[in-house]
């Protein structure tokens, strides 16, 4: 007996913003992707994360953007998204709350990659702390600079 996929269908109002062809042109290839970034034995979680995925692009992504990622075929926003949902996915930090520590920091498509690497092994209060140290950093460093442009 064949196995029928039916394609995603992002269940969010969002998506009416989104011509369906572009919802229907990128599905196959975005799952296409996730299936290659997950391990041979979650294949079957590949449609759950792609439709996460969809969920996360047309919640908190740009898109307006037309440029293609060239790894995985889909556009830049919608594969910026596939990886933050596979990253949680892969490495799950179960006490984080997104919302608040996206609007403290920024949507987390935007963090350093060691921002991401400090919540998976030390949790939300240590990425808290990092990247308030990093932001004084830069802010001094800003600071000296406009005082070196000034004082010439």
């Amino acid at each position: 007996m064949a196995t029928t996929m039916t394609p995603l269908q992002p269940d969010t109002e969002a998506a009416a913003d989104l011509p369906a062809h572009v919802l229907r042109s990128h599905t196959n290839r975005l799952l296409a992707y996730i299936t290659t970034c997950v391990s041979q034995w979650d294949w079957h979680r590949a449609e759950d994360l792609a439709q996460d995925a969809w969920l996360y692009a047309l919640r908190y992504a740009d898109t307006s953007h037309t440029a293609v990622d060239t790894v995985s075929g889909v556009p830049e926003w919608l594969a910026r998204s596939a990886r933050i949902v596979i990253r949680r996915y892969l490495s799950p930090v179960p006490t984080v709350d997104w919302e608040p520590l996206q609007q403290i920091l920024s949507p987390t498509e935007d963090w350093p990659e060691q921002w991401h690497t400090v919540l998976a092994e030390d949790g939300q209060e240590a990425l808290l702390h990092v990247a308030a140290a990093e932001l004084a950093a830069a802010r001094t460093t800003a600071a000296d600079v406009t005082a070196l442009g000034v004082a010439a």
